[in-house]
């Protein structure tokens, strides 16, 4: 569902701007709480045409054409004298406000060229005074967005989604905040948060990452830190790219293989060596790009190093008539019965559904899904500092290790419950409840219903333990249990080898002719084939002679 206005927005911009003010208000300037004050001291009526505006795109406003119930003009001169809008804008940037027409009849005006489309009269507009009407450029956006962030706690979910609340559509959990210093301790950690998003960095910035770490909260700042920071690190010389790589190394970024790399550029061949060794046996992707750059490296030293035996999935080898077609976006299309071309992943699924058996898209956000429902109810309990404010759709830690860490009895029991009893009484959990990592709540309900316990717990109880950012590299199909019929039965474009599908359900990742498994991708495979979860690697090949 998309609100694009809400019958409220005075009442809404209100709630966000006193909540984030007696929460986080440490985290403003002087001058941000004076702006904040003057904002609620507006009169209802002007509070809600504020809000209004300051939730559509353009900063510019043609006086004239506010619609709005009330004393319009009223209103505008409240927020003139308060300092919240200007009335005096330069007229280059009121073009956004007029359409092309009438930006040609201001050229007519000035006697310049009328003609040729609106970049054209645009560019002769431009450094000229045309402008004669009351415009309004609205001030302090900027600053909305990031009371926002302090209110809700994420950049993800802003005052247009109390909307979906009051419509029943969602709501939030009903919890006792628990207080705490919420996602930042000081305006400090917040600015240098707010320019790591930007990758606009100060001198400091890096110098303070690396001396504080991370906080091990849900969204971490020093998370969006190092993403940041890596590509300027990588910028600079090998004698101070390593020892910078190594303090983050140390704090838990995952940078071995730069850390290594910097080392072996500075001539420390055997410290490059010991850095991805130690990296190695890591069941990740990260892991297995730390045995290659082992193996590299060891041959360079005359040392031998054995690869990760990991266990691989079953393939099953499939030609398709006419093969793959090059269609609009990136991606190849493939034919999918009746003419119509589709992904790679849209297509097995309506081949599968010629055969009776159901399946979905269940690569990632699926399966984080699953753990919300079944974590839900351990999502809010009172623990210190989790749960800083109002109106969260989770803990601080969610989907991170530290979730796991203070509850570990809690979640393996549940991960037991589920073996024995499997979903049934969680599956009701998030039903019209905002939760962390329920973005797709029809395909985790669906997974709920029908995946086998032993694979719920298998892959759910990965992303507890290591943190959703593992959910990267799962198996792109989910296939529901059915009857094992061959796969080019109703098909005869496609042709399969082994054509009779399992009966049970399974997992399938697909590949088409130029893919190759990703090491995320090769890490799950194993780790479900280990846990006897039926998985299956499909190949996919163009026929043109079938």
């Amino acid at each position: 569902m998309t609100v694009s206005s809400s019958p409220f927005p005075g009442q809404d911009l209100k709630l966000v701007l006193e909540g984030a003010l007696g929460s986080e208000g440490h985290l403003l300037t002087a001058g941000e709480k004076v702006v904040v004050e003057r904002i609620l001291s507006l009169p209802d009526d002007a509070l809600e045409l504020y809000a209004r505006l300051a939730s559509r795109r353009p900063r510019v406003f043609r006086v004239s054409e506010l619609r709005y119930s009330g004393d319009v003009a009223a209103q505008v001169q409240q927020m003139l004298s308060l300092g919240l809008a200007h009335g005096v804008v330069p007229d280059d940037h009121c073009l956004v406000a007029f359409t092309a027409d009438e930006l040609r009849s201001a050229c007519r005006r000035l006697g310049l060229d009328h003609r040729g489309g609106r970049p054209v009269i645009e560019a002769r507009l431009l450094g000229q005074r045309w402008v004669d009407e009351p415009v309004l450029l609205l001030g302090h956006r900027g600053l909305l967005v990031r009371l926002e962030v302090l209110f809700f706690q994420t950049p993800h979910i802003t005052r247009q989604d109390l909307v979906l609340d009051r419509l029943g559509a969602v709501r939030w959990a009903t919890y006792e905040p628990t207080g705490g210093p919420g996602l930042f301790p000081n305006r400090g950690a917040f600015a240098r948060w707010e320019r790591a998003r930007r990758r606009a960095w100060l001198p400091g910035d890096l110098e303070h990452i690396l001396t504080r770490g991370p906080s091990g909260a849900a969204l971490d700042p020093w998370r969006y830190a190092v993403e940041g920071r890596l590509t300027q690190i990588e910028d600079q010389p090998p004698d101070i790219r390593a020892p910078a790589l190594a303090v983050l190394l140390a704090q838990g970024a995952p940078v071995r293989i730069p850390l290594a790399r910097a080392l072996e550029q500075a001539g420390d061949r055997v410290g490059a060596l010991d850095v991805v060794l130690a990296g190695q046996g890591n069941r990740t992707g990260d892991g297995l790009a730390c045995g290659r750059t082992a193996r590299r490296l060891a041959r360079g030293l005359r040392r031998s190093i054995p690869p990760l035996p990991l266990k691989e999935a079953r393939v099953r080898s499939i030609a398709v008539a006419g093969g793959a077609a090059t269609g609009a976006g990136a991606r190849p299309l493939w034919p999918a019965g009746g003419g119509d071309m589709v992904v790679i992943e849209r297509a097995v699924i309506r081949w599968l559904k010629t055969l009776g058996r159901r399946a979905i898209h269940a690569e990632q956000s699926p399966w984080v899904g699953l753990y919300a429902l079944l974590f839900a109810d351990l999502y809010f309990l009172p623990v210190p500092n989790m749960l800083p404010t109002a109106f969260r759709t989770g803990p601080m830690d969610v989907g991170t290790p530290a979730f796991y860490d203070r509850l570990r009895d809690v979640i393996e029991a549940r991960l037991a419950s589920v073996l024995e009893f499997g979903m049934q009484s969680y599956k009701s959990c998030g039903d019209g409840v905002r939760l962390s990592g329920l973005w797709n709540a029809s395909a985790a309900l669906f997974l709920a219903e029908h995946a086998p316990p032993q694979m719920i717990v298998c892959i759910v109880g990965r992303l507890a333990r290591e943190g959703w950012g593992v959910a990267s590299g799962l198996p792109d199909l989910f296939v529901v249990a059915g009857s094992p019929e061959r796969l080019e039965l109703h098909d005869p474009q496609v042709s399969a080898l082994p054509a009779k599908l399992p009966q049970s359900a399974f997992l399938v990742e697909i590949k088409g002719p130029t893919d190759t498994l990703r090491d995320e991708q090769r890490i799950w495979l194993d780790i479900l084939v280990e846990s006897n979860i039926h998985v299956e690697l499909w190949e996919l090949t163009s026929n043109p002679f079938m």
